[in-house]
């Protein structure tokens, strides 16, 4: 399976390092960002209200805190 890079890496606090030390940015890019973006929790809020609105502190793997998220946004 050829990898790809996320839609949003260019805008995300966690590809970019600003919301988490680097060795643990370096682990999320490769599983999420440039591995499988689907699995991501700030890519799946990313697409449903706009990667702008993503909160910096939002992990990858925070699926709960992302549907809060979304649920206070609507």
């Amino acid at each position: 399976m050829a990898s790809t890079t996320c839609e949003f890496s260019s805008r995300c606090a966690v590809f970019a390092g600003r919301s988490v030390r680097a060795d643990a940015a370096m682990r999320y890019r490769e599983h999420y960002c440039m591995g499988d973006c689907s699995a991501c929790a700030r890519w799946a809020l990313a697409i449903a209200i706009g990667i702008d609105e993503v909160p910096d502190e939002l992990l990858p793997h925070q699926h709960d805190r992302a549907d809060a998220y979304l649920i206070q946004a609507v």
